[in-house]
C-alpha cells in the first residue's frame, strides 16, 4: 500500500513546496494562487467557521441521499408491483420514451440549477 501512495504524498509535497517558493519570491501574484502556508493560517484561524459549513452541507448531502433512495425505491415498488403500471408502462412503446424525457429533463434541470448556483455566487 506504500507503494502507491508515496509517489502521490511525494508530487504533493513538491507542489506545495514550489508554490510556496514561487509566491515568496513574486512570480504569481498571492490572489491568483495563495501560498500554501496563507491556506494553512486561515484554515486554522477559521476552522470553526469550516466546521460548521461542512456538517451543515454534509446534513444537506445525507437529506438529498435519503429523499432519493426512498422515493427511488417507493417509485420502483408502484411501478413493478402495480398490475395496472405493468399494463400499462412496461408493455407500452411509449415507456422507454419516458425515461428519455426523464433523462432529458434531469439533464436541463441539472444546467439551470448550476447556472443559478454560479450567477448567486460571489467571486473573490
Amino acid at each position: 500500500m506504500t507503494k502507491t501512495w508515496t509517489p502521490l504524498i511525494i508530487f504533493v509535497l513538491a507542489l506545495t513546496v514550489v508554490t510556496e517558493i514561487t509566491a515568496w519570491i513574486g512570480w504569481l501574484p498571492s490572489h491568483l494562487i495563495p501560498p500554501p502556508s496563507v491556506v494553512g493560517q486561515s484554515f486554522w484561524n477559521e476552522r470553526a467557521l469550516f466546521v460548521g459549513a461542512f456538517f451543515e452541507t454534509w446534513t444537506c448531502v445525507l437529506g438529498g441521499l435519503t429523499l432519493s433512495v426512498v422515493g427511488g425505491f417507493s417509485l420502483s415498488l408502484v411501478l413493478t408491483l402495480s398490475p395496472f403500471c405493468i399494463e400499462q408502462f412496461f408493455r407500452s412503446p411509449y415507456f422507454f420514451r419516458l425515461f428519455q424525457l426523464l433523462h432529458w429533463l434531469r439533464s436541463w434541470l441539472f444546467i439551470l440549477a448550476l447556472a443559478h448556483r454560479l450567477s448567486s455566487s460571489v467571486l473573490f
